[in-house]
């Protein structure tokens, strides 16, 4: 068995390589077995410092033996919630479990495909194509090129036509789950849609979101996409809340194409193409999105010099628009007042199927989508 201080500085290398730092910071106790040096501490900021010893007054705790440490460190896709004893503030539990993760698995092979199809990319002026309606086969080769879509007009009635208050009324009784401590904005102290929706209109000055928390199940059938069967698509994911001057969503992207519908309010999206992760500093590749360290709504160009070349595309999303994210985009999101989004992915293996019958489609084909695109 290594010996516990090479185990050690091998987990604390991994998370400082990994760390992204959240919306809040804190202190972390780690204890490990029963052995002094297995006493240790993170002080989460905008990065994180590992100390020894115990912290007086942590806000947050992680338990384990050495026997699960040497687990962890030796198997980075193990997660650290299984196993650990972990208490205190999930927000901080959240961003130190990522970090500890590593890479996943199957992330960096849907980065190195991500990275194959960007010669397909068409560089269109203005590069984002905004347009009342698309057809199916208009979708699956805008997706092809990896052009950004905004359908103005391909949202039905059912729940993308509701009000705040009527979605109150008919949904609010229903539980959240699935909230993903502060790792792209979630807020945990919230119980239903109900209590989201009061606290994001009567909660003063405190921000609270839901972080792309799972859609309750009854309101799924009020929130299918056009186009395309359902089956093609993950289950809805819920992005609610205020989150005033303040990014709703971290810089990201994501491994699978995004449809993200609003509902509600306004958001505004800063995207970038996938050539340009170069400049934007991202971090390990986890099994289905990639973090990045910059922020393009407030910019630290003395830390992230290079983020001065990165070239960024501004997308404003009203209620009722429909965006069309191709695998593989940067973007972060910013809004002001109550703001309600729904997204889903496309599932690999729907695009798989699609993606065949695209590339083996004739030339001629091709370039009258590339006209149409444009």
């Amino acid at each position: 068995m290594p010996i516990f201080p090479e185990l050690k500085q091998a987990f604390i290398q991994r998370v400082e390589q990994n760390f992204r730092p959240g919306h809040r910071g804190g202190i972390v106790q780690f204890i490990v077995g029963e052995q002094p040096e297995g006493r240790f501490h993170a002080t989460l900021t905008d990065n994180v410092r590992f100390s020894d010893g115990t912290h007086r007054a942590p806000d947050a705790s992680i338990e384990m033996s050495e026997d699960m440490f040497q687990g962890l460190v030796e198997h980075p896709e193990q997660p650290l919630r299984c196993g650990a004893k972990m208490s205190g503030d999930q927000a901080l539990l959240s961003l130190i479990a990522l970090a500890a993760h590593g890479e996943g698995a199957t992330g960096p092979a849907r980065l190195r495909t991500i990275d194959s199809r960007a010669q397909n990319w068409l560089r269109l002026d203005p590069p984002i194509c905004r347009r009342p309606s698309i057809n199916s086969s208009g979708l699956l080769w805008a997706l092809h090129f990896s052009v950004p879509l905004v359908l103005t007009s391909m949202l039905g009635e059912g729940g993308w036509r509701m009000t705040i208050e009527r979605l109150f009324e008919q949904y609010g009784q229903l539980p959240l789950v699935g909230l993903d401590a502060d790792v792209l904005g979630a807020s945990l102290d919230l119980s239903t849609l109900g209590a989201l929706i009061r606290d994001a209109l009567h909660g003063g000055e405190a921000l609270v979101y839901s972080g792309g928390c799972a859609l309750p199940g009854p309101m799924c059938e009020a929130f299918t996409l056009p186009l395309l069967k359902p089956t093609c698509f993950s289950r809805p994911q819920l992005w609610m809340g205020r989150r005033d001057e303040a990014a709703c969503t971290r810089l990201h992207r994501d491994f699978l194409h995004a449809f993200i519908g609003q509902v509600s309010g306004v958001k505004t999206f800063m995207i970038a193409p996938p050539e340009e992760a170069q400049y934007l500093y991202p971090g390990a590749c986890f099994n289905m999105f990639q973090l990045a360290r910059f922020d393009p709504f407030q910019p630290d160009f003395i830390r992230f010099p290079l983020a001065q070349q990165a070239k960024f595309l501004t997308i404003t999303l009203h209620p009722g628009e429909l965006l069309v994210l191709p695998a593989g985009w940067f973007h972060t999101v910013r809004s002001n007042g109550l703001v309600m989004s729904i997204n889903r992915f496309m599932r690999e293996e729907a695009w798989a199927s699609f993606s065949g019958r695209i590339e083996a489609a004739p030339a001629d084909v091709a370039l009258q989508w590339i006209e149409q695109l444009s």
